[in-house]
């Protein structure tokens, strides 16, 4: 295994030179506003191994992620050890698996380490892998985020607890494929939660969905998607009423998703996810072709959602009443 570490390192040394660290974390890692970003990106990578649940575990000296996705291949230490990116290769099926994103880790640490299969090394240099101690992952992929970066431990500790509390909610599910369940857990504390999404099939394009937090309102929807491998998906927030399946009521979600929240507003009354190319930083759409058409995409299916929604009787002027109240209301408070 050593052999393949060695060859990965002389082959990026000759693709990248030998002071990549040097110059590359101006480009690579500081391109995010937000430091804490890259637990997006790690949700993103266990979501493109075909992972069905990820469990963050937070300690004062490192962040250790755990989720039961595919195994790595010599392909995958190679992406990970490299800086592609496939987020604009929509018929990949995948959201970015590894290149580019996985560097925002090293904001945190030098040193990442990844037990995954047969496979065990750590990362130097942002670029160069090296032979760790085996220890037997079992089914699952494991990295590790030792805080040895620039960021104090204590820093790095604090920031990233504030940011697994605010993003892993159960809102995070709402755009993922396989990944249902995400577990927290913060040592020394001991505090610890879970978020899981549950999605029961109602028709070839609808699906009624349940995301849910201990100790706070499961949150249900009604998901309409598209059938491509990335596909586009629109919910309307379910409340339950008198009558059998419920009623629609406006959205308290008013972000486009990419997978995962942006900065875009949508000022609609209803979540929207589509798999657009966005900035590194998840901060705006960018304008291309591809983009172009997924919003075509976008319109078919909030037509066919709408239909769909009149014919059994889940659209009423109430709802409707509602809806433009509560987008106004939305609109002036942001200013």
């Amino acid at each position: 295994m050593g052999d393949l570490y060695a060859a990965i390192r002389n082959q990026h040394i000759q693709d990248y030179g030998s002071k990549f660290e040097e110059w590359a974390p101006r480009i690579l890692v500081d391109q995010y506003s937000d430091r804490t970003h890259f637990i997006f990106e790690l949700i993103q990578n266990a979501e493109d191994a075909g992972a069905t649940y990820v469990t963050f575990s937070l300690y004062q000296n490192r962040l250790v992620l755990c989720h039961n996705g595919k195994p790595f291949t010599e392909a995958d230490i190679r992406g990970i050890c490299g800086i592609r990116s496939t987020k604009d290769e929509p018929e990949s099926g995948k959201i970015g698996r590894f290149g580019i994103g996985f560097k925002s880790v090293y904001a945190y640490t030098r040193t990442p380490v990844i037990y995954s299969g047969q496979y065990s090394f750590r990362i130097q240099n942002l670029i160069l892998p090296y032979a760790e101690k085996n220890e037997s992952a079992g089914i699952d992929t494991i990295p590790i985020l030792p805080f040895d970066g620039k960021v104090p431990a204590e820093d790095a500790y604090g920031e990233i607890r504030r940011a697994l509390e605010k993003y892993i909610s159960s809102d995070v599910l709402f755009a993922l494929k396989n990944v249902r369940s995400i577990n927290c857990r913060v040592d020394p504390a001991g505090e610890e939660w879970s978020v899981n999404k549950e999605s029961h099939p109602i028709s070839s394009i609808v699906d009624r969905v349940l995301l849910l937090q201990k100790g706070k309102e499961t949150k249900e929807l009604l998901t309409f998607h598209t059938q491509d491998r990335q596909p586009i998906l629109i919910g309307y927030e379910l409340k339950q009423s008198e009558n059998s399946h419920g009623k629609i009521v406006p959205a308290e979600q008013h972000y486009l998703y990419a997978y995962f929240p942006t900065a875009v507003e949508t000022y609609q009354a209803f979540c929207v996810h589509v798999p657009f190319s966005t900035t590194p930083a998840r901060d705006n759409i960018r304008h291309n072709a591809i983009n172009e058409n997924l919003s075509e995409q976008l319109n078919q299916l909030f037509a066919d959602s709408i239909r769909w929604l009149l014919k059994n009787s889940y659209i009423t002027l109430q709802f409707l009443n509602e809806c433009s109240c509560t987008v106004e209301k939305h609109k002036a408070k942001q200013g």
